[in-house]
């Protein structure tokens, strides 16, 4: 049995909107999967949400991110 540990980081997506950014990163590791939503807000403060071994949700999480911020509801 192996019994290594390891990671590798990845950047799925990256937007900027009105000067904001908004990222999604995949940590790729021997225990599983984890995705990491980066989102600024309007003090350029950053929030962010992890998810555990569910690339879809992080990927709708980002979309919506976006788009509130295209909305303007974020900001």
């Amino acid at each position: 049995m192996n019994n290594e540990l390891w990671a590798n980081l990845y950047l799925q997506e990256h937007a900027i909107i009105n000067g904001h950014n908004v990222w999604h990163y995949l940590v790729d590791s021997s225990i599983g999967q984890i995705n990491i939503v980066q989102a600024e807000d309007k003090d350029l403060m950053i929030h962010e949400t992890i998810t555990y071994n569910n690339y879809d949700k992080a990927e709708k999480l980002f979309k919506k991110r976006c788009q509130e911020m295209l909305n303007g509801k974020y900001l």
